[in-house]
């Protein structure tokens, strides 16, 4: 401890001596030089004591006892850099800084210990989301988080100040010689740190998730797999569009179309006992089994449905301006003769140009216009989630009861109750001993999650019944019989601990229930892998709308051969490629015009590491399932 104790000095002894020489009053100072080794050792204790509960919500996600050993090596590597650069300082400004910078890194450890303990994403994947809106502002406003993001911002120049401060309070002890001392320990420290990450790298297959599950982890190898780099195209020029929409006709087989948009509902949670509308409904559908969602969160997802584009691509999507042209399939099925009624709940928080996104620079309702109505409710976070869903179905069933049956119609319905907090009246509730309002990210507890999950079935419940009254007006007007129900949920939601809500890819947040009521039909169920992105392609085969070429969807319709295997479901920073042999774990790096995809891991349903990486890539051409799976529609990529 001595040892430890003694990083470095602030003074040389000849500096001790020379100042005493010049000052014959001045008595000369105990041997030794200042170390400030309660600041620095408070700071690492109180570190690693607030990060290590948050730490452990991971043990089962690969982390292990190992990776937080390293994890521990890697603070008290940092803490005792910082003390030997203090102890060298010669002004007592330089110490000052050194203690604020020092301060300044723990608050963002701890910072990023509890954004990845809420949204298993590291805090700089946080940040990217928080502009996913378009502009940060209204991400913040909109962000259930944002009053935690404010607060985070606000403190670190108070941390960097409050460092400083507290370094000159503290007591400095003079201790023994360390000039010396004190940097080889330092190097036997960063020996030990690189000695474990080149062992661990050698033989361990979880070294290369280390980044996903400990904050501000400095890995120092990459994985010796060349990433795949996939182009993405721009969205169609207006001239394009143009040619290509000259081509659509009028559908030959034109059904009505009732597209219901779930948010977080897993396909298990589709029980007869708790959802009967769906559960009859999901009976009498081609559905399947093995759906996975385009991605798991909302905001990409919503835009990979909507505007057909590439789920991973979508956050540089939304980061450019709105081109005032409406969305690709609107605009399609509008072309066909459909007029198109749109009834969003809330997660239409894309910033300021979302409905510009949806329904471009077109008047509402005008003849031909991709959006003949539109519904939504921006106001969605102070507004109870089933409150919102009670306004938009009721507009939606007003807008069946007033429509001309004799004209195709395609009416959207999204639903948000199932969206953490999960809301629902209380006196439909059909689950009792539920919790209060709760974050289901934040606990670490299974029986505290076990209790939430009740919130949950009672919310799936209450958006069933909004369901069932969309099919009860269509039946009324005699519609039903001639109508497609098309029902998906937007991702999955998770309630274990480490996979609670739909932050960590695993199979919980992936799985979605997707099944398509075609009159005419017969019910079915398929194990292939489909996800959402084939909802639209699906609906213009069945009704046959003239001009559609297969480079006109991003995706393919659910009957063309040969099946699909493979799913691709991104994150932000993390994305997973489902096969038959296993799932791939990749980092994903997103650059202006092309996303990069680094293999990380086997994994299997938990993101738990399931065998070596290097079998499963050679199994298959993985680098062309993953061009095949994030084509951009209209540019033959």
């Amino acid at each position: 401890m001595r040892g430890l104790a003694s990083l470095g000095r602030t003074v040389t002894d000849e500096n001790d001596a020379s100042t005493a020489s010049e000052d014959p009053g001045h008595e000369a100072p105990a041997s030794g030089s200042e170390v400030a080794l309660p600041y620095y050792a408070g700071l690492w204790l109180l570190l690693l004591a607030s990060t290590w509960p948050l730490l452990r919500t991971y043990q089962e996600l690969g982390s292990g006892w190992r990776s937080k050993l390293s994890y521990v090596l890697l603070l008290t590597t940092f803490f005792a850099a910082a003390l030997v650069l203090d102890s060298w300082a010669r002004r007592p400004w330089q110490a000052w800084i050194m203690a604020g910078v020092s301060a300044f890194g723990a608050l963002y450890c701890l910072a990023s210990a509890l954004f990845m303990f809420i949204t298993a994403s590291p805090l700089s994947a946080g940040l990217a989301q928080l502009g996913v809106a378009g502009s940060p502002l209204d991400s913040l406003r909109a962000s259930e988080l944002g009053w935690l993001a404010w607060a985070i911002a606000a403190s670190f120049p108070l941390a960097f100040v409050l460092g400083g401060l507290l370094r000159r309070k503290l007591p400095a002890p003079r201790l023994g010689r360390g000039r010396v001392l004190g940097p080889v320990i330092l190097a036997l420290l960063l020996a030990g740190l690189c000695l474990e990450q080149v062992q661990a790298r050698t033989t361990r297959a979880t070294y290369f998730l280390r980044a996903s599950y400990l904050p501000v982890y400095w890995q120092l190898f990459s994985s010796e797999v060349p990433p795949e780099v996939i182009a993405v195209a721009r969205p169609r020029s207006s001239a394009q569009r143009e040619v290509e929409l000259g081509a659509i006709g009028p559908a030959r087989n034109p059904k009505h179309v009732l597209i219901v948009g779930l948010e977080s509902v897993r396909p298990d949670a589709i029980r007869p006992a708790h959802t009967p509308h769906l559960a009859r409904l999901r009976a009498g559908s081609l559905q399947f089994s093995e759906a996975r969602s385009v991605s798991i969160y909302t905001a990409l997802s919503w835009v990979s449905i909507l505007q057909d584009r590439p789920a991973v691509s979508a956050l540089e999507d939304l980061k450019a301006p709105a081109t005032g042209q409406p969305a690709w399939p609107l605009a399609v099925l509008a072309k066909a003769g459909y007029r198109n009624h749109l009834a969003f709940s809330g997660n239409l928080i894309w910033g300021d140009e979302a409905i510009r996104r949806l329904a471009g620079d077109e008047a509402e309702g005008a003849a031909g216009s991709a959006v003949y109505r539109l519904a939504y409710h921006p106001d969605n976070h102070t507004l109870a989630r089933h409150l919102a869903d009670d306004a938009v179905t009721e507009t939606l069933v007003r807008w069946i009861e007033e429509c001309d049956p004799s004209q195709p119609n395609l009416f959207l319905l999204q639903l948000d109750s199932t969206h953490w907090n999960y809301h629902f009246p209380p006196e439909g509730a059909l689950e009792e001993g539920y919790p209060e309002e709760v974050d289901p990210r934040s606990l670490a507890s299974q029986p505290e999650l076990d209790r939430v999950h009740k919130r949950y079935v009672n919310a799936v419940h209450h958006v069933d019944r909004k369901v069932g009254q969309a099919l009860e007006v269509l039946e009324r007007r005699g519609m039903l019989p001639d109508t497609v129900v098309v029902v998906f949920s937007d991702h999955g939601e998770g309630f274990e601990v480490g996979r609670a809500g739909h932050f960590a890819l695993c199979g919980e947040s992936q799985r979605i229930p997707l099944f398509f009521k075609l009159p005419g039909h017969a019910a079915a169920e398929r194990s292939d892998a489909v996800d959402q992105r084939q909802v639209w392609p699906t609906l213009v085969e069945y009704l046959q709308i003239p001009g559609v070429a297969p480079s006109t969807f991003q995706s393919a319709s659910v009957w063309r051969e040969p099946r699909r295997e493979h799913a691709f479901s991104p994150a932000i920073h993390w994305a997973d490629l489902q096969t038959p042999r296993g799932t791939i774990r990749f980092q994903v790096s997103l650059e202006p015009g092309r996303v990069s995809l680094q293999p990380l891991a086997h994994v299997d349903e938990a993101g738990q590491v399931a065998g070596e990486l290097g079998p499963l890539l050679d199994s298959f051409n993985w680098r062309e399932t993953l061009h095949e799976l994030n084509r951009s529609a209209g540019s033959g990529q």
